[in-house]
């Protein structure tokens, strides 16, 4: 067998061995497919009307086993960007978690906590959120602890 085609074969292996590892390489991509990482929360569904955001603000925190300050996100609420049909957003509403919570104390029920036009959020007392846009779109999604 000559040098050229020994080299050859080589090639091929290395070609093949280095797209099956990447083929399993771990990552948002494997487990989702697409995904938009802009910190929406419903990141993997590519042609929404809409896109979810908690709205936060940063806090300061202290470990004291660690003895060492570090900052952090506290959830302040959700915000409703609506999309057009150029990819533009822009924000329809939002909703702070104060909102909801005295929402949920006047029912027991799930209940809708604000709606204008085609929008509107909800949270049921399960510990879900939903909300609904244009064309009967909807997005549920669990509230972190």
């Amino acid at each position: 067998m000559s040098k050229k085609m020994l080299l050859a074969m080589v090639m091929v292996v290395v070609l093949a061995l280095g797209a099956a590892s990447s083929a399993f390489a771990d990552g948002d991509t494997d487990t989702y497919g697409a995904v938009i990482e802009d910190g929406r929360l419903n990141k993997t569904d590519l042609s929404a009307p809409l896109a979810v955001y908690y709205s936060t603000v940063e806090k300061m925190g202290y470990d004291e086993d660690l003895e060492w300050d570090y900052v952090y996100n506290e959830i302040t609420g959700i915000e409703i960007w609506a999309i057009d049909s150029d990819s533009n957003g822009y924000k329809t509403f939002s909703v702070t978690l104060d909102q909801i919570n005295a929402a949920l104390a006047a029912t027991a029920n799930d209940y809708v906590v604000f709606q204008q036009g085609d929008y509107s959020i909800g949270y049921s007392e399960s510990g879900w959120y939903w909300v609904t846009g244009p064309n009967g779109y909807e997005f549920t999604w669990e509230a972190e602890a």
